[in-house]
């Protein structure tokens, strides 16, 4: 950017494009970003301010500080984050958040969805794809139908891990493990009978509903595990 006396200027900038314009990498050092109704990938690199993209194709971004939204992407995202909130709203593809610092909150993705949270709150709500969330000092939360056929990993280290899945359930697996809290469960299991040295060593429940073919795993070192309606 322009400099004054060895410190950046401020310049806004607005340009308007074809919606299926290619675009390069937009690279920012303190400047809020915003780009919408491109059906092409958006890749974003910065520094310091939040980033918005909406109606766009694949969306990638990696920033320091700020916060990220991306609505109504129709590829990947893919968002790296040190300090600041994800939100991800009716996402068409997979998607991967990787933060250190802020609240993930994911909401009707039809792909895939990988988290990994050092510190703040993951929320996932209506993900038809299969689910891989963890954090570390925080709680993980699901919300929404489960796939006949799907994969649900959510694990914390500190704080609880609560799954609440719609009526009309598939058959599924759960295993449900927690060192210091508290197990919730409320739904009828075919539970399987735990041996001598996992009641001693560990606290934790495995069960059958159904034929069992969706997988269902929830756990915490420090916290509770809820599975429920």
């Amino acid at each position: 950017p322009p400099m004054r006396d060895d410190r950046p200027l401020e310049v806004h900038l607005e340009v308007h494009v074809p919606r299926y314009a290619e675009i390069e990498v937009i690279k920012v050092i303190r400047s809020y970003v915003e780009v919408s109704g491109v059906e092409t990938p958006v890749v974003v690199l910065g520094d310091k301010g939040d980033v918005m993209l909406k109606n766009v194709g694949a969306a990638e971004v990696r920033t320091r500080t700020g916060a990220v939204a991306v609505d109504n992407a129709s590829g990947l995202v893919d968002v790296v984050t040190a300090s600041g909130s994800v939100r991800v709203r009716h996402a068409g593809g997979d998607v991967r958040v990787l933060s250190i610092s802020g609240q993930v909150e994911i909401e009707c993705a039809r792909g895939r969805v990988n988290v990994d949270s050092a510190s703040g709150l993951v929320k996932l709500d209506n993900i038809f794809g299969d689910v891989d969330a963890s954090t570390s000092n925080s709680d993980v939360l699901f919300t929404g139908e489960l796939r006949k056929d799907g994969r649900y990993h959510l694990k914390s280290m500190s704080g609880a891990v609560e799954m609440a899945v719609r009526d009309k359930l598939p058959g599924f697996t759960a295993a449900l493990s927690s060192y210091r809290g508290l197990i919730e469960n409320e739904i009828q299991l075919n539970i399987k009978q735990a041996s001598q040295h996992e009641e001693t060593v560990n606290r934790r429940i495995i069960g059958r509903y159904g034929d069992g073919q969706a997988q269902i795993t929830l756990d915490t070192f420090d916290g509770k595990v809820k599975l429920g309606k």
